[in-house]
């Protein structure tokens, strides 16, 4: 390819292509990379999705050097391995951003979990430890609580957050397939009360899914405000907003509200409705409101029309229901309704 192309679809395969040399192919296209800042952008909201659907990312750690200091790659560390105070314990897995272990602290004791940039790209580092400082900011009994955040020698940063036993939401709804309403309800209202403790704070989560919503035991805990937007004017948490680019696209489609998708300059807490919108009919319908999980099939739905609604798929469900998720994924955003308006909603269920 010419190396003023933009990449095309059959492009984006080859990158993704496993082998054991890279392609001259490959090459051409990473040199594209190098110089086309909107198919970088594109490439890594592609590499996300493949990461979080499983089809992409190895779930093994590569084999381990023989010292930390060694390990720039963070696959390659190995359980036993002393990280500052902390020994990694087992390899949990990894995702578009981090990878994840348990660990104990040498010192103390006690069970954490260790996450770990990927890279030590510059601004992606300042972004995770943007998260550790905002996440720890927020206290609430169902935000995840994280303790610090530190850089280790020869290491990306790292931040230190409790260690949670149970499992994403995904788990439950792919096994049930939907989820009666009650039921429902019962998980989004400590969800609600996590958005409402970060919204009063002056941040907006903006990648609220269902593997950032975690369960464990009677708890429900939201995770991962790595992609969460700043709004608050004065205080510690502002002094991070400059990181969050105007006309960059923060977030995972299939949950991305339409300004979201568009790119537009001032998202805001209703973004976060919209997203739980998009699990509250998941959760009651088995199915998304909008087909598909690229944002190509997201923009399409939003410029067509084409989104379906919760009252034709499951029209078992009670009108005030299904009137509520229709308000939640309002296009126009003014139309949505406050937090306190669906906890009301939730709680006389």
């Amino acid at each position: 390819m010419a190396s003023s192309e933009c990449l095309d679809d059959n492009d984006l395969m080859a990158l993704f292509e496993e082998g054991a040399a890279e392609t001259s192919r490959q090459k051409a296209l990473h040199a594209h990379l190098d110089v086309c800042t909107d198919c970088r952008h594109l490439v890594a909201e592609l590499a996300r999705c493949l990461a979080e659907e499983g089809s992409m990312v190895s779930t093994a750690p590569l084999a381990g050097p023989a010292t930390v200091e060694e390990a720039t790659d963070v696959r390659a560390l190995w359980g036993g391995a002393i990280v500052g105070p902390y020994r990694l314990e087992r390899f949990l897995g990894q995702g578009g951003l981090g990878i994840v272990w348990a660990a104990t602290h040498v010192t103390h004791g006690g069970d954490f979990a260790l996450k770990f940039l990927r890279t030590s790209e510059s601004a992606r580092a300042k972004r995770f430890l943007r998260e550790a400082r905002v996440t720890a900011a927020l206290r609430h009994p169902n935000i995840v609580h994280v303790h610090e955040a530190f850089e280790p020698t020869g290491l990306p940063p790292v931040i230190v957050m409790d260690l949670l036993h149970g499992e994403p939401l995904r788990g439950p709804m792919r096994r049930m397939g939907t989820i009666p309403w009650n039921q429902t309800a019962a998980l989004l209202r400590p969800i609600v009360a996590a958005l409402a403790a970060a919204h009063a704070r002056g941040v907006i989560h903006r990648d609220l899914k269902p593997e950032n919503v975690f369960l464990t035991g009677d708890t429900v805990k939201v995770l991962d405000f790595g992609l969460a937007k700043l709004t608050a004017i004065e205080g510690g948490c502002a002094a991070t907003a400059e990181l969050t680019r105007s006309g960059h696209i923060l977030g995972t489609p299939t949950y991305m509200a339409p300004e979201q998708v568009f790119g537009e300059k001032d998202i805001d807490v209703r973004a976060d409705v919209w997203s739980l919108g998009v699990l509250a009919f998941e959760c009651l319908s088995g199915r998304r409101p909008i087909e598909g999980r690229t944002l190509g099939h997201a923009i399409r739905a939003f410029s067509s029309g084409t989104i379906l609604q919760l009252a034709d798929v499951a029209p078992h469900l009670p009108p005030p229901v299904t009137s509520l998720v229709a308000r939640m994924l309002s296009v126009e955003r003014t139309k949505r309704p406050s937090l306190g308006e669906i906890d009301a909603v939730l709680t006389s269920s």
